[in-house]
């Protein structure tokens, strides 16, 4: 089927109101709520009415955000729809209203939203086949929206998610996934062009992806897969799904974000890890907002403490109560559990590190613990538990609670949970078989990184093997031979290594692997000094790359005494002396290169290896009195130290 190629991307607005496709989205906006009404606006301007539940409404968001259609973001809570729904054309939601006219069914706005924001079919016989298409999603969309709902509002537990899922697996994803390979016909979209029925699949997919199957887009066919990466591709969509970027600055283990790293996980929401190592605390202390840690940061604002970051996260992944008395609860709750960790945390910190041995003084204190505290929570929890869960349905009171038994009993009480009624008891099962906290379980104490490099290869490696050490990074050597890497080579996304591996995803240059294992070992440095961090880095690099080729073509033969005594001198006048010139003016630390042991520390240390062990030899006896009494210190680490002396010893490069 053939169709005008100008009109390929998105095609020409339907009759209407709406301005042209580029004069759409520069005026794209969405306004706040204006007293929830349901009545007319002026002109042709668009209310759409709605709960934020990211259900029927997602792809009609989508289409309006996507063609720039300025529009009323009417959103109506839960609670206020008893009210509402009186007032409303079928008591349903949601409700387009259109200057006097209201569009009463999703599909119709829909229709609507396709004329005017151009994403018809190119001719009449491509339209039928956009129309087949949503027909065809909208009867799994009928589906998934009635099981999505009950879930959302706790009237669908665990084992009723389970049953839908499987439904939904046997019953109607293999029909609508064999049309859909059958039918696509476009080379980018499921047509010739973008249509209405993109945006309805991707927003149903999302829909199941969000609560029913988290890993429906596996099950699809390869079409349909290598369609999603076009659609999420489109800038406005990007834009739509975007969500803050989170950032956790923390002391290396659980602690205090236990509960949040399980809502994380259950919400399938990343959060990057900014570790700060316990013997930089005291200098990092002051330059914290409040003195403390955890800091949570989303987007450009930061949340400062645990609580609040539990009612961020517990909004964010729907698990505030279904109605506002059961919410009040939630969080009267929640209050109740933090008090119980406000008296475990001194505790807990003074067997950790140490300072209350085994004996009759931590006995007397964790016994203490468990009358004045422990004892009393798990008895009011065993009386009120009637469900699956705390409350009538999975709320971050949940979270809250089993995290803080973690910590209960990582350090003060081995038995905890054998303390625990039979209710309470049956209740850490169901929680602990919960897609995503379950995951997150079995992964716990397991390998979180597998780096990927040639076997008996120091070479651009060896700083983070040094950074697992000292941030107790557990992560694991994936090493290739050289007579194997012709055949791999192909299979890798860049074409060279190193290649670090967190869960599922990929991590490909040297500098961004750096920077993602410092901040996983706590090695980022202090704030304030970011730009000093990175043009140290940056020089030390500069040296690296100039060192390489050179270390390489030495270690395997390549050149003669000669060419090593001319090349070792180029370098030891270029590379190597603008290297030191930097360090002389730029590491303004006392003891380490800056005012903590950070990154820059361990990506100097490793060069400088490479360097003594390829082309200067006599290196150190080059270097400053400061730079030597650096490379003492360092070595002095005992963590460092316990490294250096049991790392393999045969190496090839």
């Amino acid at each position: 089927m053939g169709c005008d190629q100008s009109k390929a991307a998105g095609g020409p607005p339907g009759k209407g109101s709406a301005p042209t496709q580029q004069g759409n989205r520069a005026a794209a906006r969405s306004t706040p709520a204006k007293g929830n009404s349901v009545g007319p606006l002026k002109g042709g301007a668009v209310r759409f009415t709605h709960f934020n539940d990211g259900g029927r409404c997602e792809p009609l968001l989508m289409i309006m955000k996507y063609a720039g259609i300025p529009f009323e973001n009417d959103i109506i809570k839960f609670e206020d729809w008893a009210d509402l729904k009186p007032k409303t054309p079928m008591g349903t939601l949601p409700l387009m209203t259109v200057g006097s006219e209201q569009i009463i069914t999703s599909l119709a706005m829909l229709t609507y939203l396709g004329g005017e924001a151009g994403l018809k079919g190119c001719d009449n016989s491509e339209q039928a086949s956009a129309e087949a298409m949503v027909n065809m999603i909208e009867d799994v969309r009928s589906y998934v929206l009635e099981k999505r709902g009950y879930y959302l509002l706790g009237m669908l537990d665990e084992a009723g998610r389970l049953e839908a899922e499987q439904t939904l697996c046997e019953k109607y994803l293999p029909t609508l996934c064999k049309y859909l390979e059958d039918n696509i016909t476009g080379d980018q979209w499921l047509l010739s062009k973008l249509t209405v029925a993109d945006f309805w699949l991707y927003g149903t997919m999302k829909a199941i992806s969000d609560t029913i199957c988290k890993d429906v887009w596996s099950k699809m066919g390869k079409k349909v897969r290598c369609w999603k990466i076009e659609f999420e591709s489109l800038p406005e969509i990007v834009e739509h799904l975007r969500k803050p970027d989170l950032t956790m600055k923390y002391f290396k283990g659980k602690g205090r974000i236990a509960p949040l790293d399980l809502i994380m996980a259950y919400g399938n929401r990343k959060c990057r890890r900014d570790y700060v190592l316990i013997a930089n605390w005291a200098k990092m202390k002051p330059l914290t907002p409040m003195g403390y840690l955890p800091v949570l940061s989303v987007g450009d604002e930061q949340i400062l403490t645990t609580v609040s970051m539990l009612h961020y996260l517990g909004s964010e992944m729907a698990l505030r109560g279904s109605t506002n008395e059961e919410d009040a609860a939630v969080i009267a709750l929640c209050n109740v559990i933090e008090d119980m960790r406000t008296a475990l945390f001194p505790i807990r910190i003074k067997i950790v590190t140490g300072q209350l041995p085994e004996g009759d003084e931590r006995k007397t204190q964790c016994d203490e613990f468990y009358t004045n505290h422990f004892s009393k929570l798990v008895d009011q929890l065993e009386k009120m538990i009637t469900d699956e869960f705390l409350f009538s349905k999975l709320t971050m009171a949940d979270f809250w609670f089993y995290g803080t038994m973690q910590m209960v009993v990582d350090a003060v009480l081995p038995d905890g949970w054998t303390k625990c009624g039979s209710k309470l008891q049956a209740w850490r099962k169901r929680f602990e078989g919960i897609k995503g906290v379950k995951e997150h379980l079995e992964k716990d104490g397991k390998p979180t990184m597998k780096l990927m490099y040639f076997d008996k290869v120091r070479g651009r490696v060896e700083p983070y093997r040094m950074m697992f050490a000292v941030g107790g990074i557990n992560a694991e050597d994936e090493t290739v031979t050289f007579d194997k890497w012709p055949a791999i080579k192909p299979t890798t996304a860049m074409g060279y290594l190193p290649i670090l591996k967190v869960g599922e995803e990929e991590i490909h240059t040297s500098l961004a692997i750096l920077t993602y294992i410092s901040m996983e070992a706590g090695l980022r440095g202090a704030p304030g000094e970011e730009e000093a961090r990175e043009e140290l880095i940056n020089c030390i690099e500069d040296a690296r790359t100039a060192l390489f080729p050179h270390r390489f073509n030495k270690r395997t033969g390549k050149y003669s005494e000669e060419e090593i005594t001319q090349k070792s001198q180029e370098f030891i006048d270029g590379g190597l002396k603008a290297l030191c010139d930097v360090l002389e003016k730029k590491a303004t630390g006392d003891q380490w290169m800056l005012s903590h042991l950070c990154v820059v520390d361990f990506w100097l240390y490793g060069t400088m290896e490479g360097i003594e062990d390829s082309l200067v030899p006599d290196l150190w006896s080059r270097m400053s009195p400061r730079l030597q009494k650096w490379k003492t210190e360092f070595e002095a680490l005992p963590k460092i130290a316990e490294y250096l002396a049991n790392r393999p010893k045969d190496y090839n490069l």
